[in-house]
């Protein structure tokens, strides 16, 4: 938490949440193809690199794309969105892994989910930009 901080003071907290999705899904991947457990030590590293975008950024993110005045709504939304997909992500795993006797299927499914959300996120981050320059058009 503590690198997290410091990386959103030196770039922002937009990139650093790009960040955290690129090493959940990098993660994700490596538990994926991890054979020894040297291996699935360093996916568990890069893994919990991107647990920040769970516990901390939320409420900076909610802030930094949306503004002063909308961070609370924004942020309750996010964290009702980020609960509801840890409640469906868990039973969706042991659902796997009891149907098919092997954790692979899920991992690969949740890393693709990972990836999936950076366009999303990126378009997200432009909507935010292009309405705050309206904002301050209108201003």
């Amino acid at each position: 938490k503590l690198l997290t901080g410091i990386l959103v003071d030196k770039i922002g907290a937009k990139k650093v949440q790009f960040l955290c999705l690129i090493a959940t899904g990098l993660g994700l991947i490596l538990f994926y193809f991890a054979k020894n457990t040297l291996t699935a030590l360093i996916a568990a590293t890069v893994f919990g690199a991107g647990l920040p975008l769970i516990t901390i950024l939320v409420p900076l993110l909610a802030f930094s794309l949306f503004g002063y005045k909308a961070q609370p709504q924004y942020t309750g939304i996010f964290m009702g969105m980020i609960s509801g997909s840890s409640m469906v992500g868990s039973i969706l795993a042991n659902f796997l892994f009891d149907l098919l006797n092997s954790y692979k299927p899920g991992l690969a499914i949740f890393a693709g989910v990972s990836f999936a959300l950076i366009p999303a996120y990126l378009i997200l981050y432009r909507l935010s930009e292009r309405d705050k320059k309206y904002e301050e058009q209108e201003a």
